[in-house]
């Protein structure tokens, strides 16, 4: 939150406890900073120059008028108070006016009535001031100052709830008037002055919406249809509702930060409007905040020409909005009779003769009609022409620019304003700002600079061109588009070569905006049934970019091909379908961290099929290639918003157009068609699910907002996608693979569940669905009477009992128990159901052990024999696995091994001799059981396995040992086998024997931590883990400290320490901090080190990128913690020309945000004037908190001027500036700069003016000001879109 800074003006002497109260209050506001002159750093009898130039730099100005007027400044013989109220009201800002009065209420003023030299008194100028106030402004009376202070805090927090937050140098939004200022001048061409007729059934639909539950309105049309006429007109006859809403626009070209919104009114709710939003590239934030904060923006307007429509629809639904939510009024042509009033409105009678052929050329367009009417009556075309109706448009967009043009050409060579409105149509959103846009201008017209922007001056105010924020457009749109078909298109219809030519220019600066610019005018070109070359020279140059370019290159080109693959569709599916088809095989990093790589390409893929996809004749191979893609992405959809699958599924959901749907459902029949489909049974069901949706809830997470949307689908309307859903999933569980039955049982399942909130739903509106439901319980009966499968049969058997416990108390719920019942509870069904250690719903542990035992005993008559036992038990479990089911028979072998010691001990020796069936996973069972009736056989055995090379088998034994399998717990003359399983190269085997030492009984705890201290933990993350779990386990207290220390030594080599993600080692390290800090320290410079010479593995890091995320207080509580930042300090010695980066981390944190023995510690490092510990301490500064520079001032002086002195001065300022740049950051389009750097840029100021001109001091905080000034400059230009070269 930027800080607002609120000037105190007022005379002093006869208003001493005001001023101190004014001081007060605005002190103890939030984000607030008073500017007073008893703060100004000199006196406070301060010149009119300082008070002045304070005051530019503020937000707002308390103004308090008390008896007195004060002294006169001898230039503009004024008091200093008007003169700070004169500079106030010219800078725009606002200014809150207190009259102090006396007990009666009246203002009564105190000065001398005596004339002065100029025959004036000091009395009659307050009175004039006063009267100036009164009439000026809005002002509050006072009689003390707790009355005063009150009145300060109500009067700053009305103007925030009316205006919005003081401070916003430049509002992402514009009150309505704001917005059509420019197209409320009469003697432009182009404007809105003109009457309005004929579209009041939608204005009136526009305010129906405004009062309606609906949160987003969609205005759509061609271009020059008249959809800103009548956002113009709405916000004339809205003002009139009571209590209405407050219309605000949103300004063309400017980024919408993420605080944009306390930019807002809070008063009143706040209805934004973005007119021309296909042209706004973030409409997400408002999106956004319309799911988090309805509050704040309970709805959002759109307008949009209709080619943009899909587009704006396809935002909306990512944001998880449902569609019911949505107004969408598209703008019909007009009335006949609406365009012949408004002809003869805008004709007069002068030129009424006229109105018949004009209407008839106008055709429907009423920007030509207006335009057209015009240009006749100021005589700029001939009305002869009106016979021309194929030409005619063509004539009045010419005559337009050109009458536009000479307008200005009196000071502009007419042929310069012709060529830039060239430019300017093609690079559109064109950034007024970015110099290089300028200068590439100016040398395609071989003129300066300067004639650019003197140019561009002139057409914005001669009306052709608009200013939105740093962005210029020319308006109308369809001129724009004239422009543009005029420079790129020749009479003969063939390309000129201008779109080429613009492109090479340009191809730096504003590619996406030409592609775009271009994109469109080609696809016009090709929607009017003629063919186009257009573009291929352009797409040329980027499938040669394509094809040679990196895997950061091709993200980057992809972004740009999203956003303009509506226009483009073919072109984009063959450049999309080539990238997929030929990866790149060169990675490249950004600024030398994230390395791009052809996963990275392929998340890029996904969005370009589905912009592709708004054109339902390339809907059907867009599918397949996104089937097709999702072969090579991660299977976690969950985590990847613009997933294949899920793009899929969006377009099944009932969000989508119904033949939308239908393609979908054709490319899930296509897909079972291949011959791995099956193995993609989950993939293509979570495609197919969304169809099946009969009420649902969609949730869109933003930040730690969570918003709910319901909605509900309609049967009769869906009837027949939903039938061949069903009959996709009922034709999957004939297909004898119980794993894809077992996915297809799934699906049923949740299409049997009843809606969401069914009791909302009207009875016909339920009653309707019940054929539905019966069919689907059809399919399970069928199945259950069908198969003998006993895992399918257990499967549906589950998920029946489940949807039952849902229709509890409902019809259905007998239908669906009436199935149930008919599933055989036979042999095979209860020994699976053993294995998996399922026994159906509702049953508590013993329960369910009683009918593990019944299943038991009733296996062991059926099977007696242990070798046959071994088959069958395996033939099971591979069954059981091949369903896609894992199963759970601990309890059943561990048991049946008790039961049948013989039999265990047969199976143990068959497992060590076939050690690749599947019961050799359940090793730990059987030799419990085993180990219970024999110890010494089940030892013996498991010395034979630990003895062997399968390490599925020893990874058992160490699993039984950490999980503690053995009820006797573990032994003595065990000691060496845990001992040798430490000793195993694989890292999970030494995982599971480290948590075994913490199973050791009491006795053996001393070998316990022995055998500790003598693993090899090596570098691996996870056995430092475990490691420092046993020590936690074992109690770090009973550790001496040589122990802890040597605990902490096998820690050096670890690739990763990260604290704030393991619990065991930040538990581990805190403890060892309050014990042995210095060891604790030692072991992160040993590991700084370590990263610094690269002698650590691929990876390794010291700590955290967040620091030492574990508690320091044992540390800083330390007799010894000065001797440890000292023995930091003296280590950075042999670090900083190596490190330049973890060191300062780890003092920063071991400083105690650096208290004063951090700061005494390095300030004895001054003192010494040696270079190296000179730019040693600028080096451990640079993450120091950024108002160090200014709080510790006169350290950061004695450093400067003492590296002067000896020659570092400039390395120890780049430091000193790296702490001053790496708090005020970098920014992208999405988060803004921080405003901090205004801040800053004060504070260097007040820092600076205390030292003299020149100084090494003085120039350091120069520098200061002049890096924040720069940071602000770049905030100033957040619209600007950067691009690398495609």
């Amino acid at each position: 939150m930027a800080v607002k800074k609120i000037f105190l003006s007022s005379t002093n002497k006869d208003l001493v406890d005001e001023r101190k109260k004014a001081l007060d209050i605005l002190d103890q506001m939030p984000d607030v900073k008073a500017v007073a002159m008893e703060r100004f750093l000199a006196d406070p009898n301060q010149s009119k120059e300082v008070c002045l130039r304070n005051l530019r730099d503020c937000d707002a100005v308390v103004l308090i008028l008390g008896t007195k007027y004060g002294s006169l400044d001898p230039d503009e013989v004024l008091s200093i108070t008007e003169i700070e109220y004169n500079e106030a009201k010219r800078l725009g800002i606002p200014i809150f006016v207190f009259l102090k009065t006396n007990a009666d209420g009246i203002w009564v003023p105190e000065e001398d009535d005596t004339p002065d030299e100029s025959g004036e008194s000091l009395k009659s100028r307050l009175l004039r001031f006063k009267n100036r106030l009164d009439t000026e402004l809005e002002r509050d009376k006072f009689q003390n100052v707790n009355e005063l202070g009150e009145k300060i805090l109500l009067a700053i927090y009305n103007y925030e709830r009316d205006h919005g937050e003081l401070g916003v140098k430049i509002s992402v939004f514009q009150s309505a008037e704001s917005y059509f200022r420019p197209y409320l001048e009469e003697k432009k061409l182009f404007n809105h002055c003109h009457p309005f007729f004929g579209r009041e059934e939608i204005l009136a639909q526009i305010q129906t919406f405004l009062e309606s539950d609906k949160r987003i309105l969609i205005l759509s049309g061609r271009g020059g249809v008249g959809k800103s006429k009548i956002l113009y007109e709405l916000t004339k006859t809205h003002a009139s509702h009571e209590g209405a809403t407050q219309l605000v626009f949103l300004r063309e070209g400017v980024t919408i930060p993420e605080d944009s919104l306390r930019q807002l009114p809070a008063r009143r709710q706040t209805v934004v409007v973005v007119d021309d939003a296909h042209r706004s590239s973030d409409l997400g934030v408002l999106l956004n905040t319309l799911n988090q904060r309805p509050q704040a923006i309970p709805k959002l307007i759109f307008t949009c020409r209709s080619t943009h429509t899909n587009d704006i629809m396809g935002q909306i639904a990512r944001k998880g909005i449902d569609l019911e939510e949505i107004e969408s009024l598209p703008l019909g042509d007009p009335k006949k009779e609406d365009m012949e009033m408004l002809g003869r409105a805008v004709l007069g009678e002068e030129y009424s003769q006229y109105l018949s052929p004009l209407l008839r050329v106008a055709g429907d367009t009423p920007l030509v009609l207006v335009i057209g009417a015009k240009l006749i009556q100021d005589k700029e075309i001939d009305p002869r022409l009106l016979g021309q109706d194929r030409d005619f448009q063509h004539i009045v967009f010419s005559r337009y620019q050109e009458a536009i043009i000479g307008d200005v050409c009196h000071d502009i060579d007419r042929k310069l304003c012709r060529d830039l409105l060239q430019i300017l149509s093609a690079t559109m959103p064109a950034d007024s700002k970015n110099a290089d846009f300028i200068h590439a201008t100016a040398q395609i017209l071989n003129v300066e600079d300067y004639q650019i922007r003197r140019a561009i001056n002139s057409l914005k105010s001669a009306g052709i061109l608009i200013q939105q924020g740093y962005t210029l457009r020319i308006v109308p749109d369809l001129l724009s588009d004239h422009i543009l078909r005029e420079a790129c298109i020749g009479q003969d219809g063939e390309p000129t070569g201008y779109a080429d030519h613009i492109y090479e220019a340009f191809r730096k600066i504003c590619p996406e905006n030409i592609i775009s610019n271009m994109g469109e005018l080609d696809w016009q070109i090709r929607s009017s049934g003629s063919r186009s070359t257009l573009m291929d020279n352009i797409w040329a140059d980027i499938e040669d970019k394509v094809s040679r370019g990196t895997n950061l290159q091709r993200v980057r080109i992809l972004d740009i091909i999203r956003r303009n693959a509506y226009f483009l569709p073919d072109r984009s599916l063959e450049l999309v379908e080539y990238v997929m088809r030929n990866p790149s095989e060169v990675d490249e990093g950004l600024d030398g961290m994230y390395i791009f790589r052809d996963l990275d390409v392929r998340k890029k893929l996904a969005p370009v099929f589905r912009e592709i996809a708004y054109h339902i004749e390339y809907l059907p191979r867009c599918c397949d290639l996104l089937w097709e893609l999702a072969r090579g992405m991660p299977d976690d959809i969950a985590s990847e918003p613009e997933h294949p699958i899920r793009i899929l599924a969006n377009f099944a959901s009932y969000r989508s157009p119904q033949p939308v749907q239908s393609a979908v459902l054709d490319g899930v029949s296509r897909w079972l068609m291949e011959p791995d489909a099956y193995d993609r049974i989950n993939s293509l069901l979570g495609v197919l699910n969304p169809i099946l949706a009969r009420a649902g809830t969609d949730f869109s997470l933003q930040g730690l907002e969570l918003t709910v949307n319901r909605y509900r689908v309609q049967y009769d309307e869906t009837r027949p996608l939903r039938e061949r859903a069903i009959k996709l999933l009922v034709d999957l569980t004939r297909s004898g693979v119980p794993r894809v039955i077992l996915a297809a049982l799934d699906s049923l399942e949740a299409a049997l569940r009843p809606p969401l909130h069914r009791r909302e739903i009207p009875s016909d509106e339920m009653d309707a669905w019940y054929p539905e439901y019966v069919k689907l319980l059809e399919v399970f009966e069928g199945l259950a009477s069908s198969t003998s499968d006993p895992v399918v049969l257990i499967h549906l058997a589950q998920r029946l009992n489940k949807v039952a416990l849902m229709w509890k108390g409902a019809p259905l719920a007998e239908e669906i128990n009436r199935v149930l019942d008919r599933i055989p509870n036979s042999f095979e069904m209860r020994v699976t159901g053993a294995l998996l250690y399922r026994f159906g719903s509702n049953l508590r542990r013993g329960e369910k052990d009683d009918l593990l035992r019944q299943a038991i005993q009733e296996y062991l008559k059926v099977t007696e024999n242990g070798a046959g036992m071994f088959d069958d038990l395996n033939a099971r479990l591979d069954r059981i696995q091949q369903a896609g089911v894992s199963p759970n028979p601990g309890r059943f072998i561990y048991r049946l091994s008790r039961c049948r010691p013989g039999t265990a001990r047969e199976w143990t020796e068959k497992i060590i001799l076939s050690p690749d069936v599947p019961l050799a996973l359940y090793l730990c069972p059987i030799l419990s059981g085993l180990r219970e009736d024999d110890r010494e056989l089940a030892v013996h055995f498991i010395r034979d396995i630990v003895g062997t090379a399968n390490t599925v088998l020893i990874k058992g034994i160490a699993t039984g040992y950490a999980e503690g399998w053995w009820e006797a717990g573990i032994q003595r003359d065990e000691i060496d086998i845990v001992q040798s399983l430490l000793e195993h190269p694989e890292s999970a085997i030494r995982q599971y024997s480290i948590a075994t030492l913490g199973r050791f009984p009491a006795p053996l705890r001393e070998e316990a931590l022995a055998l500790a201290l003598d693993t090899d933990i090596g570098n691996d993350p996870n056995l430092a883990s475990s490691l420092c779990a046993l020590v936690f386990e074992l109690n770090p207290g009973c550790l001496t400290n040589d122990q802890l220390g040597a605990v902490l030594s096998k820690l050096k080599k670890t690739v990763r320490l990260d604290c704030q993600q393991d619990l065991w080692i930040s538990q581990f390290l805190e403890a060892c901090a309050a014990r042995v800090p210095e060891k604790v320290v030692d072991l992160f410079m040993e590991r700084i080190t370590i990263a610094a010479s690269r002698a650590g593995a691929p990876g390794y890091q010291p700590f955290s990128y967040l620091g030492l995320t574990f508690s320091l207080d044992g540390i800083y509580r330390s007799e010894s913690y000065p001797v440890i930042l000292c023995n930091v300090r003296d280590r950075a010695l042999e670090t900083y020309e190596a490190d330049d980066f973890w060191m300062p981390h780890l003092y920063a944190d071991l400083s105690n945000q650096f208290s004063p023995e951090s700061v005494d510690v390095l300030e004895e490092w001054i003192d010494v004037e040696d270079e190296k510990r000179l730019l040693c301490v600028g080096y451990l500064l640079q993450e120091a908190p950024v108002d160090f520079l200014f709080t510790h001032m006169g350290f950061v002086s004695r450093l400067i001027e003492r590296a002067h002195r000896v020659g570092c001065y400039e390395a120890v300022c780049e430091y000193l500036t790296r702490m001053e740049s790496s708090k005020t950051g970098f920014s992208t389009a999405e988060e803004p700069l921080s405003a901090d750097a205004q801040k800053m840029r004060d504070s260097a100021r007040e820092c600076m003016e205390r030292f003299p001109r020149g100084s090494p001091s003085g120039r350091f905080y120069a520098q200061i000001i002049k890096n924040s000034d720069s940071h602000i400059e770049l905030q100033e230009k957040i619209s600007e879109k950067l691009h690398s070269s495609l």
